[in-house]
């Protein structure tokens, strides 16, 4: 009768903590239009948004007024990074380990970078961008600290010098390849392994899934979310799914973030919570270990 009741207390807590769910909780980071960081979950149940219901948000402390930009998330140092006007450019970095309203700071040497951008993604350690209506790929390097080291810039697409590109954002998978989305266009490009410089073929879909902020799921999924406040009763606010196989580039309506500033830019997703299927399996495990216990001291 006691195991019974050990073993129905078990799984009701491990369902408490899962609330009926499967997987973690994916989140994806934006910042708004009002200069705020928001924490958006992407994914409570499966590997698509729906409705990208925002849990928290910061202030970043800068300037409502200014245009901040050019979100990453930099998973080595736990931070997100973004470039604001503000300081001609800089770029800002805004601690994830313990995040406080007014908590971006200024990276120190990152005043003259090449700008403006309105694109960004983290790969490889560095923060990537490309330069606004250009065909200027830009990479921030870091030190293992996180303090600023150098910057490099390459020709985004090799096959077409005078090619310019308007965004938008991008996004790098974990084996290096970049997909784009720009104002007319949706494309990807491989970069390289030695050099980190985009190969060949530099692949341009035009297809309806342009203009929009970009970030990968944990499993590689792609999704996009609209930025267009000038047409709040189109698809504002609405996020879509990205086909990066059969019909490259055709994205699929998902649903609306109604509860914040409309996102600017899209930094990649991370798991803040435990899965529940391992919670449930520790809250039974732990349970029958104490009972065992139990049954062999007062034998």
């Amino acid at each position: 009768m006691k195991m019974r009741l050990l073993l129905g207390m078990a799984v009701a807590v491990a369902t408490a903590w899962s609330g009926g769910q499967s997987r973690a909780d994916q989140y994806a980071y934006g910042i708004g239009d009002d200069n705020r960081i928001y924490q958006v979950v992407v994914s409570p149940t499966l590997n698509s948004p729906v409705g990208g219901r925002v849990d928290n948000s910061w202030s970043t402390g800068l300037n409502g007024n200014w245009d901040s930009n050019s979100l990453a998330l930099d998973t080595n140092q736990n931070r997100l990074i973004f470039r604001s006007p503000e300081n001609g450019g800089s770029l800002y970095a805004f601690d994830l380990t313990n995040p406080t309203d007014g908590g971006a700071s200024v990276i120190t040497g990152t005043e003259d970078l090449p700008a403006p951008s309105a694109s960004a993604a983290f790969y490889g350690g560095s923060y990537w961008y490309v330069e606004n209506n250009s065909n200027n790929l830009v990479r921030v390097d870091f030190n293992a600290n996180g303090t600023y080291k150098g910057v490099d810039e390459m020709v985004l697409n090799p096959d077409d010098l005078d090619a310019s590109y308007g965004f938008g954002d991008i996004v790098i998978t974990s084996t290096g390849l970049l997909y784009g989305s720009t104002g007319t266009k949706f494309f990807s490009v491989q970069l390289g392994s030695d050099s980190n410089e985009p190969e060949s073929p530099f692949r341009i879909v035009n297809s309806n899934g342009g203009n929009l902020q970009l970030t990968l799921g944990l499993n590689g999924e792609l999704y996009g979310y609209q930025h267009d406040n000038s047409n709040p009763n189109s698809t504002d606010k609405g996020w879509f799914s990205i086909n990066t196989t059969d019909e490259f580039g055709k994205r699929t309506f998902l649903g609306y973030t109604t509860d914040s500033s409309s996102f600017r830019d899209l930094a990649d997703t991370t798991v803040a919570t435990p899965e529940p299927s391992t919670l449930a399996i520790c809250a039974l495990g732990g349970l029958a270990m104490a009972w065992r216990l139990r049954r062999r001291a007062v034998a």
